[in-house]
């Protein structure tokens, strides 16, 4: 995970970030046939790949 932002002045900021920012998903179940997931639900990464973002803030 990482973020980044940038702050203007005192009203005006700009955030960019990135949830599981490479991308990885994890190894595949050997039991999915059985227990109908793909990958493990306790994984640390997630199974829906990354997520990245982009945020503007003003204060007013």
């Amino acid at each position: 995970d990482a973020e980044v932002g940038y702050t203007f002045n005192d009203n005006i900021s700009l955030v960019a970030g990135a949830q599981n920012l490479f991308d990885e998903t994890p190894d595949k179940n050997p039991w999915a046939g059985i227990v109908g997931s793909e990958y493990p639900a306790t994984s640390p990464m997630g199974f829906n790949g990354g997520f990245w973002y982009a945020r503007g803030i003003y204060s007013f």
